[in-house]
């Protein structure tokens, strides 16, 4: 989760546009498309201020039309502009989700719901595959707003913390829950549990299940030879690695935020103490 820049400006977006309904089939339906980029960009592409664009009110040219305007995204979707937009340099984890896999586009509203927003450039998101295989395909928003998904090209909320993982007991076996940090305003946390509770799937699950498992290993590796691995050392080492590691992966990545908060619950730290004083006892990495 991290906040971009858009890929374009909106005057490039209107060009390609006018120059796209210069085809005698999209002549008719320029002003109604015009129209949806604008209110899509006015409302920074919020789901409780938008509509899908009406283009016609025949239902089969309805359906006609929106599946025609999906097909412009399946022609581009090798092209120039949008592989730029997949390939956006410099990112250290997923815009959406938090993954270290970006390399995907993910449309922000969906083209199933909103057709007309195929090839629009600021709804098009440098993604991972696991946000773009159907974790969140056909939902938008939630039952209330500001119930939605953050946008990366209109919130700037992730250029701070803006969540953690919380370990649930008995760490042996232990349970992951996403949570909005504290210094979320209190009008936009909705929005970041939504997100947060909408975007991370049984792949995020698996992932933190891992790390957790492997950070008694890594503690004994942190420790000095023949020096108790004391919870004091280990808070010491775990605060390290967490500013490493969000330089290196992201502020809000998912491994950042599981060392976010596991650095804030001393009965976690405990716990880790104690089994990579087990790891040393055994001589041996597990």
């Amino acid at each position: 989760m991290t906040p971009l820049k858009p890929p374009s400006k909106a005057e490039q977006e209107d060009k390609t546009l006018a120059t796209l309904c210069k085809a005698p089939e999209w002549v008719a339906h320029y002003a109604a498309w015009q129209a949806a980029y604008e209110m899509y960009r006015l409302e920074k592409g919020d789901p409780w201020k938008i509509a899908p664009a009406v283009f016609a009110t025949d239902s089969v040219e309805i359906t006609r039309i929106a599946e025609a305007q999906r097909a412009f995204y399946k022609s581009r979707s090798s092209s120039g502009p949008l592989q730029r937009i997949r390939r956006t340099p410099g990112l250290l984890c997923c815009p959406m989700c938090g993954s270290q896999h970006p390399g995907t586009l993910d449309h922000y509203l969906p083209r199933e719901s909103f057709p007309e927003l195929s090839i629009l450039p600021c709804n098009l998101i440098p993604a991972c595959p696991h946000c773009n295989s159907g974790v969140k395909k056909g939902l938008y928003r939630g039952t209330a707003s500001p119930e939605r998904f953050i946008h990366p090209y209109f919130e700037t909320l992730a250029k701070g913390p803006i969540w953690h993982v919380e370990i649930q007991p008995p760490f042996e076996a232990a349970r992951f829950r996403p949570q909005v940090a504290d210094s979320v305003p209190s009008c936009d946390r909705p929005m970041v549990q939504f997100h947060l509770d909408h975007i991370l799937g049984e792949v995020f699950h698996d992932y933190i299940s891992t790390q957790w498992s492997r950070l008694p290993v890594l503690i004994h590796g942190w420790a000095v030879p023949n020096e108790p691995i004391t919870q004091q050392s280990v808070a010491s080492q775990l605060a390290d690695h967490l500013r490493d590691t969000a330089v290196t992966s992201g502020g809000n990545g998912w491994r950042t935020a599981l060392l976010r908060g596991v650095t804030a619950s001393q009965d976690a730290i405990v716990f880790l103490a104690g089994r990579a004083t087990k790891v040393a006892a055994m001589g041996r990495v597990t």
